[in-house]
């Protein structure tokens, strides 16, 4: 599906983790690693770059001078039913417990696709009432940029 300037919805969204990381930061390194798709997320929140201000103020001048400092990717925060035995919730959980970043995938309902590794920095659990779905709760801390690839 060719890229275009028409809003696309959510729905048909899924993401993906891979154990290993990329040889480096492009979309071929990212294609080339084999991919886990984590089963039954609900919502993807949002991500991408913040950058932190850098501020000073001159006694004579009393303006505000300001720069642009580190820039942060954030955290996304992922919303799931939990599926006990599923591969790719699975994969999380093991990275949860290492210190090391994983690569993620992001596949729109377009073909566009977002890759950037993250550290998995929680996976929690909840079963809620009798009329719930048991859920999990996942964040994860980018770790470097996000690499947007537009459908051929």
């Amino acid at each position: 599906m060719p890229a275009s300037d028409i809003a696309i919805t959510s729905a048909g969204t899924k993401i993906y983790i891979s154990m290993a990381k990329p040889t480096a930061q492009t979309s071929t390194a990212y294609a080339a690693l084999t991919w886990e798709e984590i089963g039954d997320v609900d919502d993807i929140g949002e991500h991408g770059a913040e950058t932190s201000t850098i501020k000073r103020t001159p006694l004579a001048s009393r303006i505000v001078r300001k720069l642009k400092g580190s820039t942060d990717y954030g955290m996304l925060p992922l919303k799931l039913a939990r599926v006990f035995g599923d591969a790719g919730q699975d994969d999380c959980i093991t990275m949860q417990g290492d210190d090391n970043a994983a690569a993620f995938k992001i596949e729109y309902s377009d073909g566009t696709k977002a890759y950037f590794e993250a550290l998995v920095m929680s996976f929690k659990t909840g079963v809620g009432g009798a009329e719930s779905f048991t859920s999990a709760s996942i964040n994860l801390e980018l770790d470097s940029a996000i690499v947007e690839v537009l459908p051929a």
